[in-house]
């Protein structure tokens, strides 16, 4: 897998699609914001457009880490984070390589990043 940066403030979900998918940035932003304008993604809209991909999530939801970390996964995932940057938190996703053990960010730059959901993709 090949790490995929965004090109807008709100475009990790389309990276992250891009990555799973093995498709370029701008093939996944197409699928997910039609009327060309980058937003922030939940869980639904990223999950269909792996979906459309033949990328299968594993389950509906998102599942918390608790004690486990990103390492501990034994198949690609989609990771839900908190970013940290200049003293405030966002919300972030990144892609868990597991051919790799990885966790690709497609966020430009490196801040802070803590972990706290999963989907695994078949």
């Amino acid at each position: 897998m090949k790490t995929v940066k965004q090109k807008h403030d709100n475009g990790c979900g389309a990276a992250c699609v891009a990555m799973l998918a093995g498709i370029t940035y701008d093939e996944a932003a197409a699928l997910l914001y039609p009327s060309g304008r980058s937003r922030r993604l939940g869980t639904a809209p990223v999950r269909a457009a792996l979906e459309k991909l033949n990328r299968k999530p594993s389950t509906g939801r998102r599942q918390p880490f608790g004690l486990m970390r990103p390492q501990d996964l034994k198949s690609d995932a989609l990771v839900f984070v908190m970013m940290e940057q200049d003293g405030e938190e966002y919300r972030h996703w990144m892609v868990w390589d597991a051919t790799a053990k990885k966790l690709r960010n497609p966020y430009p730059r490196n801040h802070p990043c803590r972990p706290t959901s999963y989907l695994l993709v078949e």
